[in-house]
């Protein structure tokens, strides 16, 4: 077994390809950033980029990041906070060994270090991905010494410590970027915040330092990362490398990061000099829908089907015939043409969806895509069947098939272990009632459409798939659907 990648390794290896992983990761920097999750996501994307700029010398900071759970994340301190990234795609297979994390705190049991971090004016970022269901608010009392639950209550706890403690200066502000996948996810966080410190009486100066002299940025994140690979392909990877590494994650090569912001905002993030997949911009609307409704919407309708047809993993699925078929008609019949005049080429931006799909390097596992799936399946699709209805005069079929195997799988969440905050009210909801209840219930319950005639119709067009889904296999009434439709892009 190869040895773990750690600090005394870099320095005692005499490997050239480790020396050249290593070539200019510094320790030394001071922590500019503190990052909520430890998650592959950010670390492929956020943590990637600032890895980048500090090997170029251009930002010069490191990311404390804080784990929500307790106890310490023992690989993270194993291998001083070192971990691999591979960049895969049909064309290239590159690594990139990153330095960015300079340690990783627990919430729960080391709140008093991540409240210090808050005071130190080196500090200048707060980045998040708590995922959409992390960024919902909570009644709750924020008190000196105690942590706090949600995710949004922690934020309050941080930047009014920094307020009490810096004197709530201009130059003590921040620019804060959440990777949430929620529509203005930094102006949802901000309100969230704004709302806390009002119902916790905190000081009435520190809302002005908030909205005046804090950044809270929308922002568009666009990057396909799956995670670690399995095991085999981990062993086979370590022997490449020289070394072992239990935090090593792949993705794929495309990234977009569009960010709404102003100078202040372009001064604080460094980082995007290096890299012009970094768009800092006035207004990242047309990105935001372009990716949010074709990429991330494609994604929560077509992965429940792909599951019930036998899949595993999203290339398994775009490699059967007619998986792919559906897909295509999805995006380019149904979604695409919703987009028109709002983001910039969605046809084309369709085509290269499909392509990263298709990236045979890139594991994504469908029981992953499918983490909080009806959180996702609001959020990412109700505008987009809102159009449809107003430019077709008419339910979107493809959709409608989509939402009736997603309301089959969520039949069955306990055997698939997914998490969802919405399981135990399917399961309730499956156990009482006919599909046609289910159908018409859960489109009330996650508001899909605009209206109640709009309700009935799509619940007209799902019914008959789900029965058909509930009584035959799922490759057969796929099959049987793509023969009754008329277009194929």
């Amino acid at each position: 077994m190869e040895p773990v990648i750690c600090r005394n390794l870099l320095e005692a290896s005499e490997k050239e390809q480790i020396k050249d992983l290593s070539k200019n990761i510094r320790f030394d920097l001071p922590e500019k950033i503190l990052q909520f999750g430890t998650g592959g996501f950010l670390r492929g994307f956020a943590d990637y980029l600032v890895d980048k700029a500090n090997k170029q010398q251009v930002f010069n900071g490191r990311i404390a990041v804080v784990k929500s759970t307790p106890g310490q994340p023992a690989h993270f301190a194993e291998q001083d906070n070192l971990y691999t990234i591979n960049i895969k795609d049909r064309n290239r297979d590159e690594f990139v060994l990153s330095g960015s994390i300079s340690r990783v705190l627990s919430a729960a049991d080391q709140w008093d270090q991540i409240l210090r971090i808050a005071r130190d004016p080196s500090l200048q970022l707060i980045l998040s991905n708590t995922t959409e269901a992390g960024l919902q608010y909570a009644d709750e009392k924020i008190r000196p010494g105690e942590v706090p639950i949600s995710f949004p209550a922690k934020m309050t706890a941080v930047l009014y410590e920094r307020f009490k403690n810096l004197g709530g200066t201009p130059n003590s502000g921040l620019v804060i970027l959440p990777c949430e996948l929620v529509v203005n996810n930094g102006t949802v966080l901000r309100e969230m915040i704004l709302k806390l410190a009002a119902q916790n009486e905190l000081d009435p100066a520190f809302m002005p330092w908030l909205t005046e002299h804090n950044y809270f940025c929308n922002t568009i994140v666009d990057r396909i990362i799956p995670g670690k690979p399995d095991p085999v392909r981990q062993n086979e990877t370590f022997s490449r490398l020289g070394y072992t590494d239990r935090l090593l994650i792949e993705c794929e090569s495309y990234l977009l990061w569009a960010i709404e912001g102003n100078a202040r905002v372009k001064e604080v993030l460094e980082f995007a000099k290096i890299d012009d997949r970094v768009i800092i911009t006035n207004d990242i609307e047309p990105y935001r829908e372009q990716k949010l409704r074709l990429l991330n919407g494609t994604h929560t309708l077509f992965v429940p089907l792909a599951h019930l047809c036998g899949h595993e993993t999203i290339y398994q699925a775009v490699n059967d015939p007619l998986l792919a078929r559906f897909m295509r008609q999805l995006m380019q019949l149904e979604i695409a043409p919703t987009l028109e005049g709002i983001s910039p080429d969605p046809s084309a931006y369709a085509k290269e969806v499909f392509g990263r799909f298709q990236n045979p390097h890139i594991v994504h596992k469908l029981i992953n895509i499918m983490f909080q799936q009806s959180t996702k399946m609001q959020l990412r699709n109700a505008a987009t069947i809102q159009r449809y209805f107003k430019l077709r005069g008419s339910a979107p079929r493809h959709i409608a098939f989509g939402f009736a195997a997603y309301l089959y799988v969520m039949k069955n969440t306990a055997q698939l272990a997914v998490e969802d905050d919405m399981a135990e009210w399917f399961q309730d909801l499956w156990a009482n009632n006919p599909p046609k209840t289910v159908v018409e219930q859960a489109l009330k319950k996650l508001a899909l459409t605009h209206d109640a005639e709009q309700t009935e119709q799509l619940a007209d067009m799902v019914l008959p798939f789900l029965e058909e889904l509930l009584h035959k296999p799922g490759q057969t009434v796929l099959e049987s659907f793509l023969n009754t439709t008329t277009a194929t892009p």
